[in-house]
């Protein structure tokens, strides 16, 4: 009698599990051309690399240097316009003595391009470069309400830098 109980139970609690409403899809940020606040962190130790099929073998490089002590915190912002053109993403200062520019390619969600050049965060001077490589590479996801992302290249703030893969940069709309 126990038995029959619990089997007509899981039956109908089966059904409403696998054939219930999912949840709706979030819509990601739409990169419309406008302002936006650029966010810049940078990474003192950087992510860790690890070996192909043997993940457990990992290791981090970073090299770190420049004026006084690391910035804390170790961020700076500042009001960025974004333009668009098809998929290619062009992200520069509105302070138009700033060199920085973020040049992006957008497939779905993803980004992935080059940073590099100057600007300033309030009293701080900014840096993004190569760090080893031709230039600085920027990758990022595109959120609901935001774009996040890494620079793999060199970072400086307030004249302290470091050169890794961990940096992160985040862009929000204003």
């Amino acid at each position: 009698m126990r038995v029959r109980r619990v089997a007509a139970l899981a039956v109908p609690l089966t059904v409403l599990a696998c054939g219930g409403p999912t949840a709706p899809t979030p819509a990601i940020l739409d990169l419309v051309p406008g302002a936006y606040l650029l966010t810049l962190t940078m990474s003192e130790h950087g992510d860790p690399v690890c070996a192909e099929g043997n993940p457990s073998v990992c290791v981090t490089f970073s090299f770190c240097g420049g004026a006084g002590a690391p910035p804390t915190p170790a961020k700076a912002a500042t009001v960025v316009h974004l333009e668009r053109s098809d998929d290619a993403v062009d992200i520069r200062p509105e302070d138009p003595s700033a060199t920085f520019r973020l040049g992006l390619q957008v497939t779905g969600k993803t980004l992935a391009g080059t940073a590099s050049g100057e600007f300033r965060a309030g009293a701080l001077s900014v840096f993004v470069g190569p760090g080893g490589n031709p230039s600085a590479v920027a990758t990022g996801t595109v959120l609901t309400t935001s774009v996040t992302g890494k620079i793999d290249g060199q970072v400086s703030i307030g004249g302290y830098g470091c050169s890794n893969n961990g940096h992160t940069w985040t862009l929000e709309p204003r």
